[in-house]
């Protein structure tokens, strides 16, 4: 009986630091226009695109601000675009942060014989949209998700960044081999 229960109290924390370190993960997705070309993409220039009124977390924040636009440009030049004034598309930004919950169990916690945690945390989703210089068209966006931890907010930004990125190269990859 006791090395039942041993093994279940290891098997639960085990489960219990899995369902944490889901938390870190970062969540990518990304949509285009499927008429245009995303392979002509080669010279960005960002837009200015901060609002007060709430709705962009980085309003109040240019630290991160900075921070983020400087992953997008480093890891965009990393895929072989440059940083122009006359540019083919533009860049622009914003942040939504939200609260969020986690609830654990275990036993029978309706029964009286178990626990229940409740794990409060804030989500940031980072908002990127590459729209054509000429026209102002809408061509690409990315959203990265994540656990906001401002203990490793360069650190998380860095990561969900390159992912983002990531993924316009694998979109243009898609699109050149025909997979809309």
């Amino acid at each position: 009986m006791k090395r039942t229960i041993g093994i279940a109290s290891r098997a639960f924390f085990a489960l219990l630091i899995f369902a944490s370190a889901s938390f870190a993960a970062v969540d990518v997705k990304s949509d285009y226009d499927r008429g245009f070309s995303l392979d002509k993409l080669r010279y960005f220039r960002f837009v200015e695109t901060r609002t007060p009124n709430g709705a962009d977390a980085l309003a109040g924040d240019e630290i991160v601000a900075k921070r983020i636009q400087h992953a997008i440009e480093k890891n965009l030049t990393a895929a072989g675009c440059a940083k122009v004034a006359n540019a083919d598309f533009v860049v622009s930004y914003r942040a939504v942060l939200r609260n969020q919950s986690q609830v654990t169990t275990s036993g029978f916690p309706r029964l009286g014989a178990g626990r229940i945690w409740v794990d409060n945390y804030t989500v940031g989703t980072v908002i990127v949209e590459f729209r054509d210089a000429k026209s102002g068209d809408l061509i690409w966006r990315g959203l990265a998700s994540g656990a906001v931890d401002p203990n490793k907010s360069e650190e998380k930004i860095n990561d969900g960044i390159k992912k983002l990125i990531d993924r316009f190269q694998k979109d243009r990859e898609r699109q050149k081999r025909g997979n809309k």
